[in-house]
């Protein structure tokens, strides 16, 4: 399908529920009308990935070129200028083989003049799936051209298609200096119910003004019933205002559908003389979206606040892809530790390659995997036996689409595990030890205990430095792996019981408080893995429900299910496992249980295992669930873990990229009540305070209370203590995978919550924990050796745990020195004191905000230390100089 017939078919997308005014209509306090044109963006959507790029380096530019050129002759104001998102626009601008010096020219041109204009942002970005220094690198590409080209950074930034976004993304935003922001939602998605304009406020209170559309851009076209498709793709798109704008500057926001190109100049001349026919005392004319926001604070407007958090409604799509996920999840806490480590030898004297380039690489990998196309645009309207039926070559350049998608963070987990083995091995080679040893590293900057993996061995080791090493002589172990009888394992902490004919654990025994953590009346164990397979007419009904304006007159087909068999046929089925087997094994520190579960073909379930360990004196359990083999259909379905708790009147508390959500009081409507990520995890506790924290390392998708695939409602509040983490779903035909045929893993951590524990209490413990989860101890064997590094050595540190290094080493903003990047998590505000590595020369660290700008005054370092004063969930950066 081809990128002018596409946006044809999207044309009909638009929201039917905007109606242009009527002539005699229009909106009296509007003085001024800044047009601001842009095209949405999608990245292996309409065409395969290299070809969108090349497009838009080509045909696409010179289009618009055109456009530049025929406008020429209008009024200065009228002149056509071209808004786009920073990443695509750097790849628009580099010198790619087969570029012509006559375009080249006249890119430069274009961008100098102001008729090509980057906004902030890379593109579109599931933001609810990304990390936080992922999310504050993808602006770079836009500050690096204005920086080339010494034009002033762009403070704006607009995101379109994805419906809804994280909190934690007003934070980067606020602090990278970016002061507006444009959310233009797809149709035909469920828009969230915000004030329109207003000024999101994010975890750490700070704030960036932000406009929400329930259309791409402001004004769209009104598609009347029986729509087929316009000749003219601008067709009843209008620069009027709405008509209960209270201010005097209406931002039309003018957005062409997926990588369909500019308007004509024709179709731009005829929208301004249409509006200044029907408004003739109204200054109109072409702008930026940063026009807007000087022009709109020029009247100092009182504008509503919003707190409230928006989980994404299209979120279920990353669990479409769970092996890409596990490794993106594995790639955002392993990049920073590894530029960590990598500057820190510098530091120490170790000679060690600059990995500064091999850095931004994978940021922009990882930036490319969040993006939020996952896939090609076509259609695969075939289930059940015609589904089997289609020959390979039906769907082979789909699913080479999505292999493109998670070709990015393939490729990003590649260069940041080469670097990290690097590192580990540079660290090996060069201290010093008497005897056989291993190096044990600790990406975080606290000192900490925990388990390592040496030779197929766990064990613990004690006081690790912050963002150092220690060097631990190898003893002789126990191999493990010891087969035992009984149904049990234990340790000092807990005591669990398996059921292997049920496939669950019957019996999570806190021995420390005596309670029992397991809901043995529910009707799914713990720890059991749940398939769901859905309707038609259950997809239908969410899309109804869904849907934003005329759904009854057509549901979306990329969201229901057309061609699927009805459920007076095939009724929807809700299986498990049974009849499993039962595996306990265990040394003098580990014991470990796995339920081996058998496939059974007849009800579409792979085979599974169910694996526990439990540490000698840790007070935490682990858990595993793998699914074997799973076979590649297009059915509609739906994987969990479940995960019922024991607790009575339980209060639920989800901890994001920043800050903690309760899903009782925290969503706002429109947003997704019933499917969140978590993070880093959550807690559920009773009225007494005591609970249970469970901390999802590979996989963040979860529900609570009920299952939350094809569920949408404003009114969901859970109240059953029950979790549900998401380990594979094919929710929609669109945008995502279809099909995920083979082995992958999910792993899951367990802990109390004690008794009493106050709410800041609870967010600061759960945080270092959940940290330190998913920041695992490195070790490396090193044979003996006499290096110039000590046994022992500390690097970076922070005075308070929950705070983390994000960045540490060249800055990708141009900076001269090293920057410094601290991200406070747990939710403490205070003094923090940054303790450098050792020989580290600074005299004063310069702040700076996330693109690189100096702010405030230099902090003097002495005897490698500063303080500074860090906000709850607030980055600080910083120039060491």
């Amino acid at each position: 399908m081809n990128v002018k017939s596409t946006y044809v078919m999207l044309c009909c997308m638009l929201p039917f529920w905007v109606k242009s005014q009527p002539m005699e209509e229009y909106n009296t306090k509007v003085r001024e009308v800044i047009v601001i044109c842009k095209t949405h963006f999608d990245i292996g959507y309409t065409h395969r990935v290299n070809d969108v790029v090349n497009y838009y380096q080509t045909e696409m530019i010179d289009r618009a070129f055109k456009v530049m050129d025929a406008s020429g002759d209008l009024p200065k104001e009228q002149q056509f200028a071209w808004t786009l998102p920073g990443w695509v626009l750097s790849k628009t601008m580099e010198d790619w083989k087969g570029q012509t010096p006559e375009r080249r020219q006249k890119l430069d041109n274009k961008l100098k003049s102001g008729q090509i204009v980057p906004h902030a942002l890379p593109f579109t970005m599931i933001s609810d799936f990304c990390g936080l220094e992922e999310m504050a690198r993808g602006l770079n590409f836009s500050s690096a051209l204005c920086r080339k080209y010494n034009l002033p950074l762009s403070y704006s930034g607009k995101m379109t298609d994805e419906p809804s976004h994280t909190g934690a993304l007003a934070t980067v935003l606020a602090h990278a200096g970016v002061k507006f922001l444009h959310i233009g939602c797809n149709w035909p998605s469920g828009f969230v119910k915000t004030p329109g304009l207003f000024w999101w406020e994010g975890p750490d209170g700070s704030r960036v003004l932000t406009l929400y559309s329930a259309s791409y851009g402001t004004n769209c076209a009104v598609c009347p019933k029986g729509w087929q498709g316009p000749n003219d793709p601008m067709m009843g798109v209008n620069l009027m205002p709405a008509k209960d704008w209270p201010y005097a500057v209406w931002p039309a926001i003018l957005v062409t559908g997926d990588n369909s190109g500019p308007p004509t100049a024709e179709r731009i001349k005829e929208l301004f003389q249409e509006i200044k026919e029907k408004m003739p005392d109204v200054n109109v004319h072409m702008g930026t979206m940063d026009d807007f926001y000087e022009a709109l604070m020029k009247d100092n407007p009182q504008l509503p606040v919003v707190k409230s958090a928006m989980p994404d409604t299209w979120i279920h799509g990353i669990m479409s892809d769970p092996g890409g996920v596990r490794l993106s999840r594995e790639v955002h806490p392993l990049i920073s530790s590894a530029e960590v480590l990598n500057t820190q030898l510098g530091v120490w004297g170790v000679p060690v390659a600059s990995m500064s380039k091999d850095i931004a690489t994978a940021y922009e990998k990882m930036a490319l995997y969040g993006e939020h196309t996952w896939g090609g645009s076509k259609s695969v309207k075939a289930y059940g036996e015609a589904f089997e039926k289609l020959p390979a070559d039906e769907y082979k350049d789909l699913e080479a689409s999505w292999e493109d998608k998670t070709g990015y963070i393939r490729d990003a987990s590649d260069i940041v595990q080469g670097i990290t083995q690097s590192n580990l091995y540079s660290l090996a080679t060069n201290v010093t030890c008497k005897k056989n040893s291993f190096v044990v590293y600790n990406p975080l900057p606290w000192k900490r205990s925990g388990v390592v993996e040496i030779d197929g061995r766990k064990i613990y080791v004690k006081n690790i430095p912050s963002s150092g090493y220690q060097v631990i002589p190898v003893k002789s172990m126990d191999k493990g792996g010891h087969e035992q009888s009984g149904n049990s394992i234990e340790n000092d902490y807990y005591k669990i019981t398996f059921d292997p004919a049920k496939g669950c654990i019957v019996s999570l025994f806190d021995k420390k408080t005596g309670r029992e953590w397991v809901d043995k009346k529910a009707d799914l164990g713990f720890g059991q893995y749940l398939n769901e397979r859905f309707t038609f007419e259950q997809a239908l009904d969410y899309t109804l429900a869904y849907q934003q304006g005329r759904a009854g007159d057509w549901p979306h087909p990329g969201i229901h299910k057309p061609g699927m068999i009805s459920e007076k046929e095939v009724p929807y089925r809700a299986a498990s496992p049974k009849d499993g087997n039962l595996k306990i094994s265990g040394d003098s520190y580990v014991q470990m249980a796995e339920l081996l579960m058998p496939s059974d073909k007849s009800r579409h379930l792979p085979a599974s295992i169910l694996r526990i360990s439990l540490y000698k004196d840790q007070p935490y359990m682990d858990m595993e669930v793998v699914i074997q083999g799973k076979e590649k259909d297009n059915w509609p379905e739906a994987d969990w873990l479940c995960l019922p708790f024991r607790i009575d009147r339980p209060e639920f508390n989800v901890y994001r990229q920043l800050g903690v959500m309760n899903p009782a009081t925290d969503i706002l409507p429109g947003a997704n009540h019933h499917l969140y990520t978590a993070e880093h995890g959550l807690t559920i506790t009773g009225t007494d305070g005591a609970g249970i924290a469970v901390c999802p390392l590979d996989h963040p998708l979860i529900s609570l209370g009920v299952p939350g695939c094809w569920k949408c409602s404003d009114d969901y509040v859970p109240e059953q203590p029950v979790v549900y983490l998401n380990l594979y779903n094919n929710q929609w035909n669109t945008n995502f995978r279809y099909w995920y045929p083979g082995t992958w893993s999910s792993r899951v951590r367990i802990w109390t919550v004690e008794k009493g524990t106050t709410p800041e209490e609870r967010s600061r413990l759960f945080m270092t924990s959940a940290l330190e989860a998913r920041n695992p101890l490195q070790a490396i064997l090193v044979k003996e050796k006499r290096g110039n590094l000590p046994a022992v050595q500390s690097g970076l540190e922070v005075s308070r745990p929950g705070v983390t290094v994000t960045a540490f080493g060249a800055d990708p903003d141009g900076n001269t020195g090293t920057l410094l990047r601290v991200w406070e998590q747990a939710g403490v505000s205070g003094k923090l004191m940054i303790t450098l590595p050792k020989g580290m020369n600074t005299s004063v660290a310069v702040p700076v905000n996330l693109r690189g700008e100096k702010k405030g005054e230099p902090i003097p370092v002495k005897s490698g230390k500063f303080e500074l004063e860090l906000g709850a969930y607030a980055p600080a950066s910083f120039i060491l100089e």
